[in-house]
């Protein structure tokens, strides 16, 4: 058995991105991401969608920018862990979905009107925000039961797919 842990985290400082993803989705996070330990490299790895791409960075180097508000650890196979690291690999440098955030926004607007519409910026596996990339990874290789849209997904939904999973929050 391997561990992951699914963290939630925003900016530190005043970054009007984070900032603007909080107050819509009224969380204290702004940001999903997966992490974890390599043992034959001794580093902690955090995988996410991010800046301009899909990437892995060292835990030390995230935390000088993030402040991590939660995190959930997941006991998982050996097997679903070799694919997890596999996909994550394979997607690694796959562009971030900028126009995904902003037809999750239109959506929302409109659904606060009653109108419901699908994301007009669809991208498939074509680009991924860190909510996509993360509820991806739960749904195909974890089989957690995800009912949203991928395309739609946000950090706040993620994060209640976990507590509704009863998975174990640690942080």
């Amino acid at each position: 058995m391997k561990q992951l842990t699914i963290g939630f985290s925003r900016a530190k400082g005043f970054k009007p991105f984070s900032w603007a993803i909080q107050k819509v989705l009224n969380t204290p996070f702004s940001h999903t991401y997966i992490k974890f330990k390599s043992d034959k490299f001794d580093r902690v790895l955090v995988y996410q969608a991010s800046g301009t791409a899909v990437n892995f960075m060292e835990e030390k180097r995230v935390l000088l920018t993030h402040e991590v508000i939660a995190e959930f650890e997941l006991e998982i196979s050996d097997e679903a862990y070799i694919k997890t690291v596999q996909f994550a690999i394979d997607q690694s440098g796959v562009p971030y979905g900028i126009s995904q955030i902003f037809g999750i926004l239109y959506v929302k607007a409109l659904g606060s009107f009653g109108k419901r519409v699908k994301n007009p910026f669809p991208n498939g596996n074509g680009n991924y925000i860190c909510s996509e990339l993360v509820a991806q990874i739960l749904k195909e290789i974890m089989d957690l039961k995800v009912d949203q849209d991928l395309d739609l997904i946000t950090p706040k939904e993620v994060y209640e797919l976990l507590k509704t999973n009863k998975i174990s929050e640690t942080l």
